[in-house]
């Protein structure tokens, strides 16, 4: 199936289309990217990553961390593994290892614009907003239409204005 998607969609042109007008495109697109993200590494990764995103679902953060840990191990190439134990490393409020794991993620995929916003969600909760602003951004440009962040960006700005007023 993934090599059919490859063949048919290629990823510049997948990320082509989340510059689309149009919704339906731009919501295609991101499935179609998440399939051959999560399929990366070969099929039995992807089932590791369903596996490990059964557990985060059932909010069992620290079990996905030794999860995708473990997974990493095996595939140290494999984006979609660092970014999930990444996402679990913020879920646990470990955000200095949600970001390490983030920007290994987007080492290893830097069009990943899931990745780039968890990783400006990750600085948000830092306090490190420039940081944030420019993962924010990066993400944006990859997904143009992803309105909430926007709405990260918009706060991100207003928290900067207030440190300048309050003279840090």
């Amino acid at each position: 199936m993934i090599e059919l998607v490859r063949r048919l969609r290629p990823v510049e042109e997948l990320l082509e289309a989340l510059q689309s007008d149009e919704e339906e495109v731009r919501s295609r697109a991101r499935q179609m990217l998440a399939l051959l993200w999560r399929e990366q590494a070969g099929e039995a990764a992807m089932e590791e990553v369903e596996a490990g995103l059964r557990l985060l679902e059932n909010r069992m953060f620290q079990e996905a961390v030794e999860h995708f840990s473990q997974l990493i191990e095996q595939f140290p190439a494999f984006a979609e593994a660092y970014r999930y134990r990444g996402e679990a490393w913020y879920r646990l409020g470990r955000y200095r290892e949600s970001i390490l794991d983030l920007l290994q993620a987007l080492k290893r995929n830097p069009h990943h614009y899931e990745a780039w916003a968890d990783l400006g969600r990750s600085f948000v909760q830092m306090g490190l907003y420039r940081n944030a602003l420019t993962a924010f951004r990066r993400a944006l440009q990859i997904d143009p239409y992803a309105a909430e962040l926007r709405e990260y960006i918009a706060y991100c700005r207003q928290e900067l204005a207030g440190e300048g007023s309050n003279g840090h």
